[in-house]
């Protein structure tokens, strides 16, 4: 079962990850959770804006469970 609706997000996103206030962004490539920072994901190139946290499952009690690949 998919984490996220992919059917609305754009065909140059392959990756998908919520940051620790609820808000998802897409990226091209994987983007790796912060070590430095904690609550967000970086790398991955050019964020792209996904969904507002009161759409979303994830938040600062789960974020980090948020990375979902673009499907098949």
């Amino acid at each position: 079962m998919s984490k996220y609706d992919w059917s609305k997000v754009p065909n140059h996103v392959n990756w998908i990850a919520s940051n620790e206030g609820g808000y998802a962004f897409g990226t091209p490539s994987k983007p790796i959770s912060g070590y430095l920072h904690t609550g967000f994901w970086y790398g991955g190139g050019e964020y792209e804006f996904i969904l507002w946290p009161n759409q979303n499952k994830f938040n600062k009690s789960n974020w980090r469970e948020s990375l979902e690949e673009r499907p098949k």
